[in-house]
């Protein structure tokens, strides 16, 4: 079964979060570069960056405290934070598919999400029609 975009960026950002922790101190603290995360995950340094800002959209799941010192606030983003958002949109898209074509900022005001989210979760959307429909 082929995954969508949506899944694969999650799979992907939870799988940082995971190897994150894994160099988690006593202190709460995971001590490690982002060359070593690019290394264990098999991925640019670039796309590590790019999904800790991503995770970071909604609130602060990944905290740089320093150069290869993060903290990381909660463990699962499919229950909180930016992915947790999405889901919630595309769950209510599904009963009331107008909302797909709603304005962006109209949606972020709605639920309170930050505009970005809003832009993520139609990124998504469009991105599958696309794949389904060509």
């Amino acid at each position: 079964m082929e995954e969508n975009l949506f899944a694969l960026s999650l799979s992907k950002c939870q799988k940082l979060i995971d190897v994150m922790l894994e160099y988690e101190n006593n202190e709460g603290i995971c001590v490690v570069s982002q060359t070593e995360l690019s290394k264990r995950l098999s991925l640019a340094q670039t796309n590590i960056s790019n999904a800790i800002k991503k995770v970071n959209v909604e609130d602060l799941c990944v905290e740089m405290l320093y150069p290869g010192f993060y903290k990381v606030h909660y463990k699962n983003l499919f229950e909180r934070g930016t992915f947790s958002c999405i889901w919630n949109l595309m769950l209510d898209a599904q009963e009331d598919f107008k909302l797909v074509f709603e304005k962006n900022q109209i949606i972020a005001d709605r639920y309170g999400y930050k505009l970005k989210t809003v832009q993520m979760f139609k990124s998504y959307i469009k991105t599958g029609w696309l794949k389904h429909v060509t």
